[in-house]
């Protein structure tokens, strides 16, 4: 038989260290909005030829940063609430336990 032990305490410690990684995430979209390729960042052929292609492209990073930023936001959510469901069952068992250990007493 196997046994299953959760430490809910080290749960919500890698929740909180993967909130921090969605922060790191909005500096990162954050900063790419403040950096943006001018049309004549390339020359005046480039202005034609490159800059159109670039644009969509920082868009592109900033909401790929910005969504990357809600999943680790709704992951640790997720693993704090699974943290606290087991802790919920484990005081809920260990008071039935209690209860039938004093009524055999």
């Amino acid at each position: 038989m196997s046994e299953l032990v959760v430490d809910a305490e080290r749960m919500h410690t890698h929740a909180t260290e993967v909130r921090g990684l969605g922060g790191r995430a909005d500096a990162a979209a954050d900063t790419a909005r403040q950096v943006a390729f001018e049309p004549d960042t390339f020359g005046a052929i480039g202005a034609r030829l490159v800059h159109p292609f670039l644009v969509p492209l920082e868009l592109a990073g900033v909401l790929a940063a910005r969504a990357s930023s809600a999943s680790y936001d709704a992951t640790a959510a997720a693993l704090d609430a699974v943290a606290d469901g087991f802790e919920l069952v484990d005081q809920g068992t260990s008071a039935r336990f209690g209860q039938l250990l004093g009524s055999l007493l």
